[in-house]
């Protein structure tokens, strides 16, 4: 428990991290969590190996929390069990009706101790933020979306997702494509 009994708990964080993680960052997401989401209270599971997160996660679920984070360091040999990680993770949320957000940090994205830790530092402000919008404000949700600054820290949170399409993701400053904007072809198309 990361607050004092004697403050009221507005929402339970699950906290999954996996044993094959090279760096333990649940004392980082506890205090920045603490910082910015007043009243959460955040539950920790470690999955002993990848395909083992959505069953970490689908527990703390089912034992109290609003919502769950996954937070993961991963190299381009994981991708074949993320996949199916992901597939089971949209049966938990289903199964649950509770959202299991990704705060993935890619072997490709530091070089060093002090990359990761700004760049896991960032991925886990985003994803609180977001985890804190959808449990507590969930009509700003819908503020967000066209956002680009925010579209591009969303798909950061999803790793690989956006490390293999990133090209796909408008950078900041960049406008969002219009539906109906047209095809290759000339046609009209919302996707």
């Amino acid at each position: 428990m990361n607050n004092p009994s004697s403050e009221v708990i507005l929402m339970r964080i699950g906290f999954v991290d996996c044993a094959s993680n090279k760096a333990d960052a649940f004392e980082a997401f506890s205090a920045i969590t603490n910082e910015m989401v007043a009243g959460a209270q955040v539950e920790r599971m470690t999955a002993y190996d990848l395909l083992k997160i959505p069953l970490s996660a689908k527990k703390l679920l089912s034992g109290g929390c609003d919502i769950a984070v996954v937070f993961l360091m991963l190299s381009e040999d994981d991708l074949d069990a993320m996949s199916l990680v992901h597939e089971k993770i949209i049966d938990v949320e289903l199964a649950a009706e509770k959202f299991v957000l990704f705060c993935i940090v890619s072997d490709e994205e530091y070089e060093n101790n002090e990359e990761f830790e700004k760049v896991a530092e960032s991925r886990m402000r985003t994803v609180l933020k977001l985890a804190s919008q959808l449990e507590l404000s969930p009509a700003q949700v819908s503020q967000i979306i066209g956002d680009t600054q925010m579209t591009q820290a969303l798909a950061e949170l999803s790793g690989f997702s956006a490390a293999v399409s990133g090209d796909d993701v408008p950078k900041e400053g960049e406008d969002q494509p219009a539906a109906g904007s047209g095809t290759e072809e000339g046609g009209n198309s919302l996707f």
